[in-house]
């Protein structure tokens, strides 16, 4: 690795007066850029940039972390700030978008409303243990109890390689593991008619609210009939709508920051069948000024995030217990080859990239036979082609 005698001159006076500064280095792979800045006489390095523009950010944001007083005083440092400079760091190594917002939601939807204002030196193993007993009462599955930890444990390793902490408390704590291969929860034939039932319920009283809870209502009976993924009904528009011949034509998804996104694989793309029916309950909210099908007052695409809170608001007004909304893709597919549906279809309409991705979800359903649930789902999904 050779530079210019004066470039490394100037960068080391660009260091030594707090501005930092992004250094290119050769590997195999091509070009990469070390982050470096000096900050009250501590040197902080970072390698493994794939843009200088990344290795400039990483430095704004450390000095800004560091000498706004974020960090200032490890003592006082409370999760919810180291939280947001975690991310931050992060947004530094330059990982995926999405990868970014899984732990932003993370942080969001558990770790925060538990640890928030908790100062960060004070967490013990303790404290951990007693939070993932917490995780174990809301029934969540072994892999997001396993990306909660990930989270967490992230953020603590970090904290110790910056010396806020002297000791990470997840050392101790074995990781989440499956016993055996966790088959995904469906409800029930008589579960989805409660759903159902509740949701006609809570339609009847609140029908001329205009708000983001009501259009729960059709989005789930929608995912009880397609099996789709949350990102996908949320990206529907009226133009993906057949109301003739009965059609839902599954084309795109949408993420968090509202940004379309097009399907990684071709069998993504389909076109699923819906009974008149649910047809009928969803045209009511047909919107002419607008052509997203979920959409807020301002006529903007909802976030998905915002949909799963709609369902919890639904639940908990009707007495029901906790269901994930993701359930419902599970249902769906569980229910249909109980009720003798071949899996192919299944697969297809459930967009899996193959068969194989459906046999390894679904294929314990196919041993497990019950009349009534078998007569409960031909009442509760009768058209699945």
């Amino acid at each position: 690795m050779h530079y210019q005698k004066g470039r490394i001159t100037m960068a080391m006076q660009r260091e030594a007066k707090g501005n930092g500064y992004p250094e290119p280095y050769t590997t195999k792979k091509g070009t990469l850029y070390r982050a470096r800045i000096t900050i009250k006489g501590k040197r902080y390095t970072k390698a493994g940039f794939t843009t200088k523009r990344g290795a400039r950010e990483w430095i704004d944001r450390l000095k800004k972390s560091k000498i706004e007083g974020t960090l200032s005083d490890p003592n006082g440092i409370t999760f919810s700030a180291y939280a947001k400079h975690f991310i931050d760091h992060q947004h530094g190594l330059e990982h995926k978008r999405k990868t970014i917002e899984g732990y932003e939601s993370i942080l969001s939807y558990h770790l925060l409303p538990y640890f928030k204002n908790k100062r960060i030196r004070s967490i013990t193993t303790i404290d951990v243990n007693i939070f993932f007993d917490s995780l174990a009462k809301e029934g969540l599955a072994v892999k997001t109890k396993r990306n909660i930890r990930n989270v967490l444990n992230g953020i603590m390793v970090l904290a110790v390689q910056e010396n806020v902490i002297g000791f990470n408390p997840l050392t101790k704590i074995p990781v989440f593991r499956e016993t055996k291969k966790e088959n995904r929860r469906a409800l029930t034939g008589e579960e989805v008619r409660q759903l159902l039932h509740a949701l006609d319920a809570y339609y009847e009283k609140k029908k001329n609210y205009k708000n983001v809870n009501m259009l729960i209502y059709p989005y789930v009976y929608l995912a009880i009939y397609t099996g789709a993924r949350r990102g996908e009904l949320c990206a529907l528009t009226w133009d993906d709508i057949d109301v003739e011949k009965g059609t839902v034509s599954i084309n795109k998804s949408i993420n968090e920051h509202l940004d379309i996104e097009v399907p990684k694989t071709t069998n993504a793309y389909r076109v699923n069948v819906i009974p008149k029916d649910v047809m009928a309950k969803l045209l009511p909210f047909k919107d002419s000024k607008c052509n997203k099908v979920f959409h807020t007052c301002t006529g903007e695409y909802i976030k998905p995030s915002n949909i799963a809170r709609a369902f919890r608001n639904i639940l908990k007004f009707s007495a029901l217990p906790h269901i994930c909304l993701h359930e419902l893709r599970h249902t769906h597919a569980t229910l249909a080859l109980r009720a003798g549906v071949p899996i192919t279809d299944i697969s297809k309409q459930l967009g899996h990239a193959s068969i194989s991705t459906t046999l390894d979800f679904y294929s314990h359903a196919s041993n497990e036979s019950s009349e009534n649930v078998v007569k409960g789902f031909s009442e509760i999904v009768d058209n699945i082609e």
